[in-house]
């Protein structure tokens, strides 16, 4: 009975972390793992997308959305001060300000500007970041939230720069684009990997018995965790029926022009 209450509590509430409720007398709310991103991005998207209506209703979308976009992020730091909400919604409220940053990036045309100001801002802010304590999205909680946030779209405009970067010289990149495309049965891959397999604590425990430098057993852990997922990138899309799962668009399991089961499925 106590495990179907924590799985009902942990897939109502949707929180990639175990918090304390202080309601009906003190709640223990269990984490669901990593899909809390999915029922915050789903919230988000809903948030960010009101947001743009709104602007477009009253002429003036890219003030609106900043102004809004910042409300609600502060609103998602204070409210987790005090309440974690279902759905991950704390998060939902902090995730507006990166939805507006990707939005000014797009309006901006800050991709298509090749001057390195920006690129060196970016990079000076995540540095900065770094020294300004933790950042925890799925909570909602920063120990320097502006500073946080700058640091979080500084270190994202620098990566995406990069990558674009890389887009350029014509490098084979066909194993990156499939791992992007299929970031889906990585994260699933990755929760079973965490939840279940605990391979990565075995290497880290044993790399940590024989005197292995900190930053070499970190990266040990890293490695592995993107070769397991690269692995079920590589493997998932030829195993028949599960793939469906995770691909369903590709290989469905019921033909949508034909109510009937389809023979890409096996």
């Amino acid at each position: 009975m106590g495990l179907t209450r924590n799985t009902i509590l942990a897939s109502f509430y949707g929180l990639g972390t175990p918090v304390h409720l202080s309601l009906f007398g003190g709640i223990q709310i269990p984490a669901i793992g990593v899909i809390w991103f999915l029922v915050t991005m789903y919230c988000g998207n809903m948030l960010f997308n009101a947001s743009l209506k709104i602007g477009t209703y009253f002429n003036k979308q890219v003030v609106i959305v900043l102004v809004l976009s910042l409300l609600e992020s502060i609103l998602g730091f204070v409210i987790a001060r005090r309440l974690a909400l279902p759905w991950s919604f704390n998060a939902a409220l902090v995730s507006q300000i990166f939805y507006c940053g990707g939005y000014l990036i797009r309006y901006l045309k800050l991709m298509e500007n090749k001057n390195p100001v920006y690129f060196l801002g970016g990079l000076i802010l995540w540095g900065v970041s770094v020294h300004s304590g933790f950042f925890y999205l799925n909570t909602a909680f920063a120990n320097a939230p502006v500073l946080a946030i700058l640091g979080a779209l500084g270190g994202s405009f620098v990566l995406m720069k990069l990558a674009q970067a890389m887009i350029s010289f014509n490098w084979k990149l066909s194993l990156l684009r499939n791992y992007g495309q299929l970031s889906l049965i990585v994260m699933c891959f990755h929760l079973i990997d965490i939840t279940l397999l605990h391979i990565s604590g075995f290497i880290y425990n044993e790399l940590t018995m024989i005197h292995v430098t900190p930053i070499l057993v970190v990266c040990a852990v890293i490695c592995y965790r993107l070769l397991f997922t690269i692995l079920a990138v590589l493997i998932i899309p030829h195993i028949p029926l599960l793939r469906s799962f995770y691909l369903n668009r590709r290989f469905p399991v019921v033909n949508p022009k034909l109510g009937i089961i389809s023979k890409r499925l096996f």
